[in-house]
């Protein structure tokens, strides 16, 4: 497996765990899914059930992500890890489109082999307030989709924040 692969791999299961562990949630098990059989990035044994997290990270800009990636290929991101890029326009307008961006991405997928898929979307957004972030939440579109819950977790100083995103369909 490529390093940049391995990198992605430790992110996605340090933002799934981090998930985990902020709902109070201990695994039995854990192993990353397979993207040619339609798994979502990480696997879980929870309460005799397979669930599986798609997870998916927010940035403020397009250069931004790819920075990221680059520098990922080199080093993994840590799920506390902060990481401050440029931004132009509203940086709180550029996180939510982001974050919009990637839940139509991903709710357009289909997922398999799993009891229940959830979604996580992890945004990069060490400037915005966690007030802003909740209304972004609240004015979301969500597209149809087979995600049992959808989540947004957001690194901060003191930890991560988690927020979940109510299944209500689009208006």
């Amino acid at each position: 497996m490529r390093l940049r692969d391995e990198n992605k791999q430790q992110h996605e299961r340090s933002v799934a765990n981090a998930l985990l562990n902020k709902l109070g949630i201990r695994p039995e098990a854990e192993q990353p899914g397979n993207p040619t059989n339609g798994e979502p990035d990480r696997l879980y044994s929870i309460d005799k059930k397979t669930i599986g997290i798609e997870v998916v990270t927010a940035y403020y800009a397009e250069h931004e992500a790819k920075a990221t990636a680059k520098a990922a290929a080199e080093k993994p991101i840590a799920s506390d890890e902060i990481r401050v890029g440029e931004v132009s326009g509203s940086p709180d307008d550029s996180i939510c489109e982001s974050i919009q961006e990637a839940l139509d991405v991903k709710c357009a997928k289909e997922y398999s082999g799993t009891d229940e898929t959830w979604l996580c979307i992890n945004a990069d957004a060490a400037l915005t307030e966690l007030e802003s972030i909740k209304d972004c939440i609240d004015n979301l579109d969500v597209p149809e989709n087979q995600f049992e819950r959808i989540y947004v977790t957001v690194n901060k100083v003191n930890g991560v924040e988690v927020f979940e995103i109510y299944l209500r369909k689009q208006s």
